[in-house]
């Protein structure tokens, strides 16, 4: 069973054994709350704007930049009930804007949502934008939404949506900085993640809101279990003029994230 969150309420969607689709509308003014806080990371300690990390090759990372796309963010309960929570957001995650009122909390990007009560213990998205709109045409959208032109995720040149995008400056120790840019689209670079947390408690009677932690660690997209980057071997790809390197960065970030209830 599916329950696809909207602006006003809830759309339950249901599969019976005919196949046939039954719609009941429900009213989210009822329901709970719960936040959902998209966090960057780096050995366990919160990225915030203007800071940096080391590599295990004792390489220092300057982020700039970390934008990206979340598509079909779903949470699971315990009877396999799927919420879908959002069906796309994009994450402007080292914007010093969307900090100011959140920096003190290190908690990121901060999303609420209204869903039913119970118990949850999965979640399951994937990084970039599904096919049927990947292609679309960005100046049918208003300013504000995740798809505008004005968003600055469109490649004018390359016919489609960035899915991922990370600048930094790199430092070995020797002067000047190397811009590193690491900028992932195309189709075959979508990324399922599936995250499994104990047990997320929602219900009304709770005085505080439910909350989970989303972390991307960018020091697994650097250092993953089967691959190591180097950024300064490696400082540079759009995706087509060095699809291998994508490829890696896309294998690392699938197996950066971690879930746990707050």
């Amino acid at each position: 069973m599916r329950i696809l969150l909207i602006a006003l309420g809830l759309i339950l969607v249901s599969c019976s054994r005919d196949s046939e689709l039954k719609k009941l509308s429900l009213d989210s003014s009822l329901l709970p709350e719960f936040q959902l806080n998209i966090i960057p990371i780096f050995n366990g300690q919160p990225i915030l704007p203007g800071s940096s990390f080391y590599t295990s090759d004792s390489i220092r990372v300057f982020s700039e930049e970390l934008k990206l796309y979340l598509s079909e963010v779903t949470l699971v309960n315990e009877n396999g009930n799927e919420v879908v929570l959002t069906p796309l957001v994009l994450l402007d995650l080292l914007n010093k804007k969307s900090y100011q009122a959140k920096i003190n909390h290190n908690r990121g990007n901060q999303i609420v949502f209204k869903i039913p009560s119970g118990n949850y213990s999965q979640i399951y998205f994937k990084v970039g934008i599904p096919s049927q709109i990947n292609f679309s045409d960005p100046t049918l959208y208003k300013s504000n939404n995740p798809l505008s032109i004005n968003q600055g995720m469109y490649w004018d040149w390359n016919s489609g949506y960035r899915f991922f995008v990370w600048e930094a400056k790199v430092d070995s120790g020797n002067e000047p900085k190397i811009p590193m840019a690491y900028h992932l689209g195309l189709d075959t670079l979508l990324t399922p993640v599936s995250l499994m947390f104990s047990d997320l408690n929602v219900n009304s009677n709770q005085e505080l809101h439910a909350e989970l932690d989303l972390e991307l660690d960018l020091g697994k997209i650097l250092m993953g279990t089967q691959d190591t980057i180097n950024p300064i071997l490696d400082p540079f790809t759009h995706t087509a003029g060095n699809f291998n390197l994508a490829w890696r960065i896309r294998q690392n970030l699938r197996n950066a994230w971690k879930a746990r209830p707050v």
